[in-house]
């Protein structure tokens, strides 16, 4: 999502309680292409407001049985990675 949109804050404290829920896990992840779901805090996600918040709605249901976490860090870009394999 960008962060310049007016659901930023919604979508940044949704996104975060479920980060602090989710299994976290080394990188590198599994290819995120081959998960049921995956969405990144700051990267863009190809998918309209609507759908990140459906998408963090649906991951809500594997906290605790699935749900993991990736924190992506290089010298100039970081990212979290939420994800249900």
């Amino acid at each position: 999502m960008d962060t310049q949109s007016p659901q930023w804050d919604a979508y940044y404290e949704q996104f975060m309680e479920l980060a602090d829920l989710a299994d976290e896990i080394d990188p590198p992840a599994p290819p995120l292409d081959e998960c049921q779901y995956y969405l990144c805090l700051y990267g863009e996600n190809g998918l309209t407001a609507e759908d990140e918040f459906q998408f963090l709605e649906k991951m809500d249901a594997f906290v605790g049985e699935g749900l993991s976490k990736v924190e992506v860090r290089t010298s100039y870009w970081e990212d979290v990675v939420l994800f249900v394999p």
